[in-house]
């Protein structure tokens, strides 16, 4: 069984950017997991793989962890990324916070942050401004940047009942 230590640590980079939906850099150690579920962190989004032990203590809090893997200074395609957008939403609707990583926190982390804010009603750009006033460091390419627009046109295109033709697509740099 896992021996809860006696200081906690915030992991690098964390930042909620409203009530349920949180950033940050690569979880590193079990202070941090104990951290992130003292604070009531239930679900963790990864773009980048955790060690095997980091794993293991989240699973023994109870946090799930789901690995979506992004190569650096890229954006997940279209698809993956909206399958994330809907596992953040319904954690939301029930009312239970997610944390997204990928290793510094910045522009993997921050590309399904804005993503998440577009999919609330914001618009790009405004999703970008909001999200840089909330965290240091947000997107890093134009990959990523190009994702936003793309995910934006994506649930523009859904709600009017169209479909995308750039499901599965990669986003140009």
């Amino acid at each position: 069984m896992h021996q809860v230590s006696v200081k906690m640590k915030k992991p690098r980079n964390f930042s909620f950017i409203d009530e349920f939906v949180a950033g940050s850099a690569l979880i590193n150690s079990k202070e941090e997991v104990e951290w992130l579920s003292a604070n009531g962190v239930r679900t963790v989004i990864s773009l980048v793989e955790p060690s095997r032990e980091v794993k293991e203590i989240m699973e023994e809090l109870g946090i799930e962890n789901m690995l979506f893997p992004v190569e650096d200074f890229e954006a997940p395609p279209l698809e993956v990324l909206a399958s994330i957008i809907e596992i953040i939403r319904e954690r939301e609707r029930r009312g239970e916070k997610v944390l997204v990583h990928c290793f510094a926190g910045c522009g993997r982390t921050g590309t399904v942050l804005a993503c998440y804010l577009i999919s609330k009603g914001m618009r790009p750009d405004d999703a970008l401004s909001y999200l840089n006033s909330k965290r240091p460091c947000s997107l890093e390419s134009q990959a990523q940047y190009n994702a936003l627009w793309y995910y934006y046109s994506y649930i523009s295109m859904s709600r009017s009942g169209h479909s995308s033709q750039r499901d599965d697509k990669e986003y140009p740099h």
